[in-house]
């Protein structure tokens, strides 16, 4: 984030393409505060079936504006697409919340979700049973304020950072979840300064 700009839904997973979430689903663990990530699209720019290059704004074609998110490609193939960034933070504090039961998960993930201004910037949960989870509330933060917390993914290969790190929630106590928190990069950690 050397500009201090990113994706105002935030892509979490590194093998989701922007084209992928524009055109797919596209909730990512911010869509709570900013929208699907259809929602941050600016403009399109497709191919048709015959080969007819469409650039689609809500204010040239409102009803193919509309069409393309969740159409998968059906409506032609995706050139480029203009998405909405957002300022932020080198890092992000995450707060891990365990939860026995699947009220008490509906009612803590809604009251997150409700702080106003104060509620988190990325919020996901992890069930683990029908009534056992733990919720991942995350912050932008200018810096680490403890480096030993520095998130895992630091020396974990990106696709397991999550279960990795739930599994860290679960055993910090010997084996009963528990509620911690650790600081994680926004972007990748780079071992050895490369």
């Amino acid at each position: 984030m050397p500009r201090g700009m990113a994706l105002q839904t935030h892509v979490e997973m590194e093998n989701v393409t922007i084209g992928g979430a524009a055109l797919g689903f596209g909730i990512e663990t911010n869509s709570h505060r900013v929208g699907l990530f259809q929602e941050s699209v600016l403009e399109y720019e497709i191919v048709d079936c015959t080969g007819k290059v469409h650039v689609v704004t809500e204010k040239s074609d409102a009803e193919l504006f509309f069409a393309i998110p969740w159409s998968v490609g059906t409506l032609g193939f995706l050139v480029s697409v203009k998405v909405r960034l957002m300022r932020v933070k080198p890092y992000v504090h995450v707060v891990y919340e365990a939860t026995d039961l699947a009220a008490e998960l509906q009612h803590r993930m809604t009251e997150l979700a409700c702080m106003g201004a104060d509620a988190p910037i990325f919020l996901e949960a992890t069930m683990f049973s029908a009534d056992r989870a733990v919720i991942q509330a995350g912050w932008y933060t200018g810096a680490t304020f403890c480096p030993i917390l520095l998130h895992i993914v630091c020396f974990v290969p990106a696709p397991y950072f999550i279960v990795v790190s739930i599994v860290f929630v679960y055993l910090c106590s010997g084996g009963e979840f528990c509620n911690t928190f650790e600081q994680m990069p926004l972007r990748r950690c780079r071992i050895g300064g490369k």
